[in-house]
């Protein structure tokens, strides 16, 4: 007599844990790996399965092993009658018959009828991906992502800017959530409630110092504002900033010094190694450069009758022993 092996793999379902991430509709799963594609499951257990913050464990077996494996794909459908209701799915994490562990990032909200196509493990190049199963999900992922975001001339020579004449026109995973909103508002109505409450609603006047902000806005205080308070100054976190800011694209390893930067080992060497010099650094790699000339001659916002000043900044990085992007040197243009 045969006997019939199933091979379990377990589901661990992570619903988001903001307000109205939870959904009442059925949510199907698929397993896709090197050596076969598992059944279209169910995971639904009842309507309560995918609430708010909760993490629900499931399971899905197959003949044989589905191999190594490389894309999780969701699927949601309506339940009985119920309205629709979006669902916003953090992560899914799947333990594999060879007790394998493996995560799929996901963090966006998923609607009727959308098919989303989770890849496993660790991020990776383009370049790093040989299965044409990886291969192909990647483009279809880049095509997806050409058909969300569509993208108008701002000004010539500067980027881009989305072309939504709406917030109903952009995709949901990239809108505030609904808690995030009612975060916002709140700040933005309290923080004026406070200048009003100090008669400062209507100042002119210029902030003088740091503290003198501090002092006024008492009841705004995060971890984050109170670290940047003190460290705002220093050179790593300034640096840390051109690496997590919105244009981090804009550095560029310097091999050559731009002709209208003259800057000389003199000016430099207290802030590099003893012994060191720029063109050793560059030769290193170690030496970076930001050049805003693309900025040059843009039109600013006038502010009490006066253009706001913006000036095409050249900015140059060193990579120090630490590991860390300091600046060395700034010019501004006028």
């Amino acid at each position: 007599m045969a006997i019939l092996v199933q091979h379990q793999y377990k589901i661990y379902l992570n619903t988001g844990d903001f307000l109205h991430s939870s959904t009442s509709d059925s949510i199907y799963a698929t397993l896709i790996g090197t050596d076969g594609t598992s059944e279209r499951t169910n995971l639904s257990n009842s309507v309560l399965d995918f609430m708010t913050g909760k993490t629900g464990t499931y399971a899905v077996t197959t003949p044989s092993t589905l191999g190594r494996l490389l894309l999780v794909k969701l699927e949601k459908e309506q339940y009985l009658f119920l309205p629709e209701n979006k669902w916003f799915c953090s992560k899914v994490v799947v333990t594999t018959p060879e007790h394998d562990v493996i995560y799929f990032p996901c963090y966006r909200w998923v609607s009727r009828g959308e098919v989303v196509e989770l890849r496993g493990g660790k991020a990776s190049k383009v370049f790093e991906d040989e299965l044409p199963l990886l291969v192909d999900h990647r483009k279809k992922e880049l095509e997806r992502h050409k058909k969300l975001f569509q993208w108008n001339e701002f000004a010539e020579g500067l980027p881009h800017i989305n072309s939504a004449k709406e917030l109903s026109d952009l995709p949901a995973e990239v809108l505030f959530s609904f808690s995030k909103e009612v975060e916002t508002i709140y700040t933005r109505e309290s923080g004026m409630f406070e200048l009003k409450l100090k008669g400062l609603a209507d100042s002119t006047k210029q902030w003088e110092d740091l503290d003198k902000i501090k002092k006024v806005f008492c009841f705004r205080k995060t971890p984050i504002s109170e670290y940047v308070s003190e460290h705002w100054k220093e050179d790593d976190f300034f640096g840390s900033q051109f690496l997590n800011g919105s244009n981090p694209n804009v550095i560029q390893r310097c091999t050559t010094l731009p002709p209208n930067f003259p800057v000389t080992d003199k000016m430099v060497q207290p802030f590099m190694e003893d012994g060191s010099s720029l063109a050793t650094e560059m030769k290193k790699g170690n030496i970076f450069i930001c050049d805003y000339k693309r900025l040059e001659g843009v039109p600013t916002r006038v502010v009490n009758g006066e253009p706001l000043p913006l000036t095409a900044a050249l900015c140059l990085f060193y990579n120090n022993p630490e590991d860390n992007l300091t600046p060395i040197a700034i010019q501004k243009i006028f």
